[in-house]
């Protein structure tokens, strides 16, 4: 359901109503009194909880329920929820007054930590001059903590009126049907009074003046600038306006492909840059450029931001790259086609969403690819040209932020308008790009022997074993159309290591990833890949390597391709090992910086000591050590045995393909002969309960996390009771922490279980809160334990969390097929088609099983907790 109302529409002295009103309907409505709405909400099977069933924008509050369509009368029953949200919220003045403290505390999540001060000071700036300014949708503090239910219901009866709601429904569903239920269930007599809709100033162009400001905060751990610009804007609602947001997004991908090359070429005193136009609140469009840099570089880094601009402005771009970004975008449009007969219906139902906001106009998708293309055939280079011109003549918002340390190092707001005004409007030269002379990524091996091919009948599923004994397993699967997804394990991991490398060597692929190849620079991989649909990564994990990769059916071979390149050809450039450093070194020189990661530390250090194996950011003499060679000769070792690995591939390809590439790009890759199994390093789980307090940060936040390990089954059975107690140990912290303390605005358990290297569970249940509750919070944590391990959980909590269960075991997607494949290749001894018998299982859980269950996931000792209070 889409109510054109939101934070816009907000009286002085009741900012924040809007979305308080939309919490509100989950409190109480005169068929669903009470918390009675969201028990339907759970019986449908759907999930409830932060962020999952409705949000509030400046100009929309949107409404959303997922529930099966297999009964009429469930269906009935999610229409008349929205109905009774559209017309019959209650609003009781008791349920007001216990829902502050979860608006508060939502409130105090999104405005007191770093990215919310930073967001203040931006929006202040981009909203100027228009109605959005001083109406942020959470709102003010001081107006939550005295909201009433006259606000409420004022608002409630102003705005909440059938010609300003739209239902959206989409799903397998009788199209008619649906209709005649929506008629029947909505449309009412019109209102008596008639309703004028106050027109509010959204699109006011250029900002007012320009802006050049320079932000410091103790907690920002490196300095960054930012150069905006906003423009007019107009939703995509024909080709004209589809074409200017293509223009303005390909201009804006030129001169971020041009940074990028100074950048890696090493040509820049900027350690990243990007540059980007997108739409901003659905009337204006923001034109960025940012970058990270010294704090004693700002100004010149913003010379070359500016620079690369201005060089644009003035000469223009060349055909080849326009072709470049013209090749992406019909790419782009062709999988978008490709994928409309499988499009999900979140997205549909998005779609349809924005048409109801005027944002968008549905079509049919051969309409869509057939306007698309016409547009996009129809842009030049002189139009990229103009809209820098356009952009060049706004005023800018010039930002800095940086460490409070550095302060004193940063530019003034002065010198920031000086630097900038030194390139706008000054001539430039013309520059030149490099030319490089490699036009494919690699030769197409020869094919390697297939010795063995075999069918998994239970999973549907064909794996196949090369020469070197890497193993290939995949399933074709119509879930999304023209796409491939790949990921592929090793036991080992840097468990398997024992030497001065053990540190550093998970952080190592990231760097590979970001340097390109031996063959390839990464400034050529990135030409090569342009017009392209693949990507690849890997990792190093504890106990196993993984690579991940997806392309559209179409380049497959690309994305085999970078797979092999990564695994023989991998390099670490200066430039990485310069970012690398510059992430990590102001946390390991004071970790305080970031409170998160400050508390994370403390219980690593409660539960594995120093052991290298356990380290949650580098140290300083990590960071002085940094040897690329000696990074990159052990991740070549951990890569090193094709023979060792499982690769799962799924998704929409032709198998005789496939098992070529497979043969070409798989099977060519080195063997060693070595095969791993994992190894244990943990140092044990401390026997008592651990509590320590942190003090870091400066934001009025406070954060409860507690963390159990220990050992589980490795059974069917013991993964979907784990999954039940983890539905009902959030179930129960929302109704006590979030709905009867007002303590928390997202309480969450997360129940992981591991099979390697030992069967064995983690656990860890963080509370955000006010930080004068902290003490409260985890006492209330712990008490709800004890219950559950006594068995005192009600019958009602375990029948909702098997509703969930069940529903979400009718759907499976790509990610999870690649899992099934690959935990069956490695465990043979489970039977492949046991997944199948998992809803049978839930259906037979009981309130004596979550108690069992509890005893083993939080065991009443060996607990670690870190209680985080801001220093401020």
């Amino acid at each position: 359901m889409v109510v054109r109302a939101g934070s816009i529409n907000e009286e002085a002295g009741t900012e924040g109503v809007a979305h308080f009103l939309e919490h509100m309907m989950f409190n109480g409505t005169e068929r669903f009194p009470g918390n009675e709405i969201v028990q339907v909400m759970e019986g449908f099977g759907s999930g409830f909880g932060p962020d999952v069933n409705a949000y509030t924008s400046y100009e929309e509050t949107v409404y959303e329920l997922q529930l099966p369509t297999r009964s009429a009368k469930t269906v009935q029953l999610g229409l008349d929820v929205l109905f009774q949200w559209a017309t019959a919220a209650t609003i009781e003045t008791n349920a007001v007054v216990e829902e502050r403290g979860v608006v508060r505390e939502e409130h105090r999540r999104s405005v007191e930590p770093l990215s919310g001060r930073i967001g203040a000071e931006v929006r202040d700036v981009l909203l100027a001059g228009t109605d959005y300014l001083g109406r942020d949708p959470i709102g003010q503090a001081d107006v939550i903590e005295s909201m009433t239910e006259v606000e409420l219901r004022a608002f409630y009866q102003r705005w909440y009126r059938p010609e300003l709601m739209t239902i959206v429904a989409v799903g397998d569903i009788d199209v008619a049907d649906i209709e005649r239920r929506i008629v029947a269930t909505f449309v009412q007599p019109p209102p008596d009074d008639a309703f004028e809709r106050t027109p509010f100033v959204t699109a006011p162009g250029s900002l007012p003046e320009p802006v050049f400001d320079v932000f410091t905060d103790s907690e920002i751990q490196r300095t960054e600038l930012e150069v905006l610009w906003r423009l007019d804007d107009s939703p995509v609602t024909s080709p004209f306006t589809m074409r200017s947001k293509l223009v303005a997004s390909m201009a804006m991908s030129m001169v971020s492909t041009r940074l990028f090359e100074l950048v890696q070429r090493g040509e820049s005193v900027m350690l990243s840059a990007n540059a980007g136009a997108s739409g901003y609140l659905g009337s204006s469009q923001i034109v960025s450029l940012s970058t990270a840099t010294a704090p004693t570089d700002v100004g010149a880094a913003l010379q070359d931001l500016l620079v690369e601009v201005e060089r644009a402005r003035q000469f223009g771009f060349t055909s080849e790259e326009l072709e470049r970004e013209l090749a992406s975008a019909r790419l782009q449009v062709a999988q978008r086609f490709a994928e409309s007969s499988t499009r999900q219906d979140a997205e549909i139902a998005g779609d349809l969403v924005s048409y109801a906001l005027d944002r968008g106009i549905p079509a049919n998708a051969a309409d869509r690819q057939t306007i698309a293309n016409q547009v996009i055939d129809s842009i030049t280079v002189d139009d990229a040209q103009r809209f820098l011109f356009d952009v060049l003549a706004s005023h800018p918002y010039v930002l800095v932020t940086g460490a409070a340390a550095d302060e004193a190092d940063l530019p003034l707001p002065e010198a920031l308008a000086d630097s900038f005004y030194g390139v706008v409007g000054t001539e430039v030269s013309p520059g030149d790009r490099a030319v490089t002379s490699i036009t494919e990524l690699m030769a197409r091996p020869d094919a390697a022997a297939v010795v063995d091919q075999r069918r998994i009948a239970p999973l549907d599923a064909t794996i196949v074993t090369y020469e070197n004994g890497a193993r290939l397993v995949f399933r074709q699967t119509q879930i999304t159309e023209n796409i491939v997804r790949l990921q592929a394990q090793s036991p080992g991991g840097f468990f398997a290591v024992d030497g001065p490398e053990v540190p550093l060597l998970g952080w190592t692929a990231p760097l590979v990833t970001g340097s390109g190849y031996e063959s390839v620079d990464i400034v050529t991989l990135d030409r090569l890949l342009a017009g392209s649909l693949a990507s690849l990564s890997t990792s190093i994990g504890r106990s196993s390597e993984w690579i991940s990769g997806e392309a559209s059916t179409g380049d497959l071979e690309t994305m085999f391709q970078l797979l092999h390149l990564q695994v023989t050809e991998p390099t670490i450039s200066d430039l990485q090992v310069r970012q690398f450093d510059e992430r990590w070194r102001p946390l390991a020189e004071n970790p305080s910086v970031n409170p998160p990661v400050a508390g994370d530390l403390e219980l690593w250090r409660l539960r594995y000591g120093d052991s290298p194996w356990f380290r949650l950011i580098p140290t300083i003499e990590d960071l002085d050590g940094v040897d690329a060679d000696a990074m990159v000769s052990a991740y070549q070792d951990r890569f090193a045995d094709a023979g060792d690995f499982v690769f799962a591939v799924v998704g929409d390809f032709d198998a005789s393909e496939l098992i070529d590439l497979g043969a070409r790009y798989l099977g060519t890759l080195p063997d060693t002969g070595r095969r791993e199994t994992p190894i244990d390093r943990d140092p044990g789980v401390p026997e008592e309960n651990l509590v320590a307090t942190v003090v870091a940060g400066v934001g009025d936040q406070g954060r409860v996390r507690i963390n159990w390990e220990s050992p589980y089954p490795f059974t069917l059975e013991a993964d979907v009771a784990a999954q039940a107690l983890e539905l009902v140990v959030n179930a129960r912290l929302r109704d006590l922490i979030r709905e009867q303390l007002g303590a928390s605005y997202a309480p969450n358990a997360s129940i992981s279980i591991l099979a390697e290297p030992k069967s064995w569970v983690d656990t860890i249940i963080e509370v955000e809160s006010d930080p004068e509750r902290i003490d409260e919070v985890s006492q209330v944590i712990r008490e709800e334990l004890d219950r559950i391990r006594s068995g005192e959980l009600d019958q009602v909590y375990l029948g909702l969390a098997v509703d969930q269960l069940v529903e979400s075991y009718r759907f499976f997607n790509n990610a999870q097929w690649l899992g099934l494949l690959l935990f069956h290749t490695w465990y043979q001894d489970r039977p492949p088609g046991e997944f199948r018998t998992r809803t049978d299982i839930a259906n037979q859980l009981t309130v004596a099983d979550m108690a069992d269950t509890a005893q083993q996931v939080f065991p009443p000792t060996r607990s670690v907790e870190i209680q985080l209070i801001p220093a401020g």
